[in-house]
């Protein structure tokens, strides 16, 4: 509410915003740096019940340094407005990052290789939710999707879960994706 306003800029080359005061430089990181990204809805509550909601981006470079985007409506001050403009700026990032993003790790599994997203291992196999349960298979997992998170478990034990937000856990968005592929691609195989 109190922010002043600064710009940011989507390019496919790099991604900007005006540092917080106005004699700080602008944050720039190029798109090779981009790691990681998280977002979501985080409620400002009252003494009784919600008082507004603060729309949250966060985009993470190789460097361990954050580019933090809040939206914030109080009151429903704004609410509409800074809704659509939350949505216009998550499209563009994802269009303009990570869909590439996503692309090149389905690509690694393509490729037979290995790698951990939002902490969790994934192989050309399946995908490690618990180490002392073991691997799950790309044909035994199974996913819930809800607003603000995702669960994926084992069909056959259903025990054997992990939850993740959009909003904490970095590229779980892209986790999501990758499982998608991987059950999509399970499932072609087993039609073939």
């Amino acid at each position: 509410i109190f922010d002043r306003r600064r710009q940011l800029k989507i390019n496919p080359a790099f991604i900007s915003i005006d540092g917080r005061d106005t004699t700080d430089p602008p944050v720039i990181f190029p798109v090779a740096d981009i790691e990681a990204f998280r977002y979501g809805i985080q409620w400002i509550k009252g003494t009784h019940f919600v008082i507004g909601r603060t729309y949250l981006l966060e985009i993470r470079s190789t460097g361990k340094r954050t580019i933090k985007i809040r939206l914030r409506s109080v009151y429903g001050i704004r609410s509409k407005l800074l809704g659509e403009k939350y949505i216009r700026i998550l499209n563009a990032l994802i269009e303009t990052y990570f869909n590439d993003m996503a692309a090149h790790y389905t690509g690694l599994l393509d490729q037979g290789m290995s790698y951990e997203l939002s902490g969790i291992p994934v192989s050309p196999e399946g995908i490690l939710l618990n180490s002392k349960k073991g691997l799950v298979f790309w044909s035994r997992l199974q996913m819930n999707r809800y607003i603000f998170y995702f669960t994926l478990s084992d069909k056959n034990e259903p025990e054997n879960y992990r939850m993740l937000y959009y909003e904490h856990d970095w590229n779980a968005a892209i986790l999501l994706a990758v499982a998608d592929y991987g059950m999509a691609k399970c499932r072609l195989q087993r039609r073939s």
